[in-house]
């Protein structure tokens, strides 16, 4: 005998099914199972990296392991000789037309029809392999497996396989009550409970207990503003994981490029004004575990690279100034004097820039911004330059800036008395005292630069000054000496510093 139903409440709305109407269990579990559908559709934007799909993978098992829950709950069975494809297979598949009208749960297919699953042996990759005993996908490298899920756009539009499914609890087609349910027979005495299906019940998953956050892995070395000498040639850093043994997977990504999985050996962070390097804990198993947060460090130093050129322009000197850069002439080459040909030479005196390249320079480190080649002719008075424009044309590629220096150098050509020395006794220097008193010299004013950039707050400027020598001639910090009828090659130097110029 079936006992009448309780008066309804207020607050109490019954739920009566018509033809075409949805149970509110069918409403709740609807909309639970669209938010795993939707994932699954959009594993085709995984990304067309390799590790990038690799990290997307561990997102599209926990939705698929949904929809496998969802697919069980709704009355599908899964055996326990399952494969990975096979499950894929059940999740497509829809209620049959005779198990549509009883069960109490979805009825369509769990998945996106067009989901294809790529399968892969490589131990080196992570893959989405079946657990029967966890009747869930788990990640793990070795075996074969899933290593990506996309999208198939190609397979053309099917009829769904329709299967028998039954739940534990099943619509009343036959009343107004919206379960079905049965009393124990077997004795009038019993209490009455919900019938009992012919199926299996559905079992709880395998893990239990809610999912737990990982903790986001730390680094070895922390984010800082580090001195150019740490990086030999680059930065290492190791990440640490604070998880529980065999419980996740580190993953890095350094800047903005692709996540890889971290494989124990450390990071080689390279020189530059700023590495970002972003890392998470990915579980082994989602059921479980649930990602960590993402953390970060940044990693910076300060240096500068880039290339210069130079040419000369607007020479200042005697009235009868001999040049071959007169007027809005420029170049690299700059002659000037009229050659003493009647004494048999024949060539000016000649001045040539020639820019470098320079790399990775450190603060207060010195580099060599170009070389200066002179040579000493002899020249009619009268006609010789004192002064020289040299633009030096810097391009930076760190920091990403371009500077126009301009330079005056001063020059001296001095009168040639050596061999008046040589003849007068009464003078005992030494031939080479001789040759420095004849050198004509090139020098800087000023070598500070008006140059000057702020990075991570600190501002620098750029200092010269001349190096190097031969036996043609000599330098000082400002002064470039060369011996008469001799070429002497010096280098400038430049410098970075902190430290404002006087």
């Amino acid at each position: 005998m079936r006992p009448c139903p309780p008066t309804p409440q207020p607050s109490v709305i019954r739920i009566l099914r018509g033809k075409d109407a949805f149970s509110l269990l069918e409403l709740l579990i609807v909309v639970a199972a669209i938010s795993s559908v939707a994932t699954v559709a959009i594993l085709n934007f995984s990304g067309s990296g390799n590790s990038v799909k690799a990290v997307k993978l561990q997102q599209d098992v926990a939705a698929l392991n949904r929809a496998v829950r969802a697919y069980v709950l709704s009355g599908g069975d899964i055996p326990a000789t399952a494969t990975g494809p096979s499950v894929i297979a059940k999740l497509k598949t829809v209620a049959s037309s005779t198990s549509r009208s009883k069960i109490a749960g979805l009825r369509n297919s769990m998945i996106d029809p067009r989901l294809l699953g790529i399968t892969s042996s490589d131990a080196s990759t992570m893959k989405a392999v079946w657990d029967n005993s966890k009747k869930s996908f788990i990640l793990k490298s070795d075996g074969s497996g899933f290593r990506e899920f996309v999208l198939d756009n190609s397979v053309a539009p099917t009829a769904a396989i329709g299967e028998e499914r039954s739940t534990v609890l099943a619509l009343d087609n036959s009343n107004k009550w919206i379960w079905n349910y049965a009393e124990n027979e077997s004795s009038a005495a019993a209490p009455r409970q919900g019938a009992i299906s012919t199926h299996s019940p559905v079992s709880a998953p395998a893990s239990g207990g809610a999912i737990q956050v990982l903790q986001a892995p730390t680094f070895s070395k922390p984010g800082a503003l580090y001195n150019d000498s740490d990086f030999n040639p680059d930065l290492k850093v190791s990440l640490i994981n604070p998880n529980p043994s065999n419980t996740a997977d580190t993953y890095y990504s350094i800047s903005n490029g692709a996540w890889l999985r971290w494989d124990g050996t450390p990071l080689s962070i390279p020189q530059a004004l700023a590495t970002e390097v972003r890392a998470y804990s990915a579980p082994l198993d989602p059921d479980r575990y649930e990602e960590s947060a993402v953390s970060t460090a940044l990693y910076e130093t300060i240096f500068f690279s880039g290339t210069s050129t130079g040419v000369f322009k607007n020479p200042k000197g005697d009235p009868g100034l001999v040049s071959n850069l007169l007027g809005p002439l420029t170049g690299p080459l700059f002659t000037f004097g009229s050659p003493a040909v009647q004494s048999g030479f024949t060539q000016p005196n000649s001045l040539s820039f020639t820019g470098r390249s320079f790399s990775s320079i450190a603060p207060d480190q010195f580099f060599e911004l170009g070389s200066l080649s002179y040579y000493n002719g002899s020249t009619y008075s009268g006609t010789n330059a004192t002064s020289v424009q040299l633009t030096v044309n810097l391009s930076f590629t760190t920091p990403g800036v371009t500077e126009t220096l301009p330079f005056t150098f001063q020059l001296l050509s001095t009168p040639n008395t050596k061999e008046d020395k040589k003849n007068d006794w009464r003078n005992k220097q030494t031939e080479k005292q001789m040759d420095d008193d004849d050198a004509d010299y090139v020098y800087i004013p000023e070598v500070s630069t008006k140059f000057s950039t702020t990075i991570k707050g600190q501002t620098f400027y750029l200092v010269l000054s001349f190096g190097s020598n031969n036996g043609n001639g000599f330098t000082t910090i400002d002064e470039f000496h060369t011996h008469e009828n001799k070429t002497m090659t010096g280098t400038i130097f430049g410098k970075f510093t902190t430290t404002p110029p006087n």
